[in-house]
């Protein structure tokens, strides 16, 4: 089960496409039954997965994953491994509100029994849940581990645009400029991403040149390597403008 949809990976680097709310990814592993490696690491720090089997029982080995967030400090999640099973592959689920990892050996899949999770404390607010983005992940690939395969199965990536005419500071108090706003941007998302994307929220930033600012957050649909696609084709009409003129059509649409 693990390893159907899996690419091959050479050179050994992935790209972790998301904004941090929420992702899965998945990877291929193999393990040699003893000794420490690291199996993902940010290339530009913050985010590892490893494994060791040091400091741990006779035939156990720990899995561990330390991401940072981008303001309350790092989230780790350790799962204990049976080290005489054959390691097939490990699993790291984001969620606005957990972070799980899972692994599968050849002896079964990544059940309850082989599932750990860290739960956002009730005190800390969702925005410090957030992981700081990833992005380019390094592989691991030593005498101890080896990542063969890796894919990203979904994600929340990010979006940003521009719309010309309303002020902040009026669209603050306006429950029914905002609701426009939010449905034109689902719209032009649609428009510029296709049916694989949709949007989960949406935030003004600030006025910038007399228009207003936003930032987006969008879900992909749950596909091998969707993610990284429409990121980049979010990212693409952002830049060219699409994406914030798509919007300002439907925002003036809804008010002709």
């Amino acid at each position: 089960g693990d390893a159907i949809g899996l690419v091959s990976v050479s050179p050994a680097v992935a790209q972790l496409c998301t904004d941090g709310w929420a992702f899965e990814v998945l990877a291929e592993v193999e393990y040699a039954g003893r000794g420490s490696a690291d199996l993902i690491t940010g290339v530009s720090g913050g985010f590892s997965l490893t494994i060791s089997d040091e400091k741990q029982a006779p035939g156990v080995a720990l899995i561990e994953l330390r991401a940072e967030t981008l303001s309350f400090g790092s989230i780790v999640v350790q799962v204990s491994a049976n080290a005489t099973e054959e390691l097939r592959a490990v699993r790291v689920e984001k969620s606005p509100g957990s972070v799980c990892l899972s692994y599968s050996t050849a002896a079964g899949p990544a059940d309850d029994s082989r599932t750990q999770c860290t739960f956002r404390p009730a005190a800390l607010p969702s925005l410090g849940f957030q992981l700081a983005p990833p992005g380019v992940l390094q592989l691991g690939s030593s005498g101890v581990a080896n990542v063969t395969g890796f894919v990203q199965m979904a994600g929340t990536i990010p979006a940003s645009f521009a719309v010309k005419g309303p002020k902040f500071a009026e669209l603050w108090h306006n429950e029914s400029a905002w609701s426009a706003i939010g449905d034109s941007a689902r719209a032009a998302l649609h428009h510029v991403a296709g049916e694989g994307a949709s949007m989960v929220r949406v935030s003004g930033v600030a006025d910038v040149l007399g228009s207003v600012y936003f930032q987006a957050s969008v879900v992909s649909q749950e596909a091998p390597g969707l993610a990284c696609q429409l990121e980049a084709s979010i990212a693409k009409a952002a830049r060219d403008g699409t994406l914030g003129a798509q919007v300002a059509l439907r925002v003036g649409a809804a008010h002709a």
